[in-house]
């Protein structure tokens, strides 16, 4: 599929996600992946992640969209957001309404940057991040991802630290093999997609690991904001 007026509308995404389902992909979350053996994954998966960096309102209207065809995701959630607080009145209800969407939250974390800039330990930063989160929402933390922000080391430094943080956590990130060996990774950062639109790509790999920011997308027209953080 290439969609000569393709943009980040929602009706857009909700057309790429159409196709993959009508072409027999198997759409699993995150957790759900890790708890399945090699050999018993199905041919062709597609792993989608939403990054909530700014907006739970447009994340909510992801969800909705892949409940409505049946379509579980994974959406990582932010605790030191400028832009939303994961407890307020707001955000928390909506969060909250994503999970019963079939949907899987886990925590997008920014301990690296967060224990370098407050010159604290990195480990009990993320100890105290995955503490908060289990208190917020009332449930385990199975999956976490990197939060990158401007002026953050390179991802091969933050890919060693993460490993060695991680270590003995028994919690998998999104940048394990797991998650990207065999996999096309397509991502939307900073309203880019560095290849091409997602719609590009479709049937052309068995297997998709599909990042999006919900901030980025709109219903209408594109709306222009601060620079994010």
């Amino acid at each position: 599929m290439e969609n000569n007026t393709c943009d980040f509308s929602f009706a857009h995404y909700r057309e790429m996600l159409e196709v993959l389902k009508e072409n027999g992909y198997t759409f699993l979350t995150f957790h759900g992946l890790s708890q399945i053996e090699e050999s018993e994954l199905p041919e062709k998966i597609v792993l989608l992640r939403h990054d909530v960096d700014k907006s739970t309102s447009k994340a909510l209207k992801f969800a909705d969209i892949e409940s409505e065809l049946s379509i579980p995701a994974t959406y990582f959630i932010r605790l030191h957001s400028n832009y939303y607080n994961p407890f307020s009145y707001v955000a928390y209800k909506e969060l909250k309404e994503i999970a019963t969407k079939q949907h899987e939250i886990g925590l997008h974390t920014e301990f690296f940057d967060m224990a370098k800039i407050n010159k604290e330990d990195g480990y009990e930063m993320l100890e105290r991040e995955i503490e908060i989160f289990q208190h917020i929402f009332k449930t385990p933390v199975k999956t976490l991802a990197p939060h990158r922000t401007s002026g953050s080391s390179t991802m091969e430094r933050l890919q060693e630290n993460l490993e060695k943080v991680y270590q003995g956590l028994g919690i998998p990130h999104a940048y394990q093999s797991i998650f990207t060996h065999d996999f096309r990774y397509l991502s939307d950062s900073s309203a880019i997609w560095r290849e091409g639109c997602l719609c590009q790509h479709l049937l052309k790999h068995h297997r998709y690991h599909i990042l999006t920011h919900p901030c980025w997308w709109f219903e209408e027209h594109i709306e222009l904001e601060e620079p994010l953080v």
